[in-house]
């Protein structure tokens, strides 16, 4: 199969994982492996969804975690444009 070269002129994105997972538990936020505030994990979606909108964002949620943790997860994504989640209880 012969593919054409790439454009030299086409503007390179900044690449991703496709994955991204988000821990919600008793006391607040994960994000990659980091405990995080609900305004810090804010501003990482919102970064992260300002280069790819594409990203898959798993939301684990722990059996003593509240539910209104995961409903401001589930706004945050809405609002930077993040569609691609899964939500699940551990």
């Amino acid at each position: 199969v012969s593919r054409p070269a790439p454009d030299p002129n086409a503007k390179q994105e900044e690449t991703f994982k496709d994955l991204l997972t988000i821990t919600i538990h008793r006391y607040g936020y994960m994000l990659k492996g980091k405990n995080r505030s609900i305004d810090q994990l804010e501003r990482d979606l919102t970064r992260l969804a300002s280069f790819s909108k594409n990203v898959s964002v798993i939301i684990r949620c722990t059996a003593d975690s509240q539910h209104e943790r995961l409903v401001n997860v589930l706004n945050i994504c809405a609002k930077v444009g993040l569609k691609k989640l899964s939500v699940f209880s551990m």
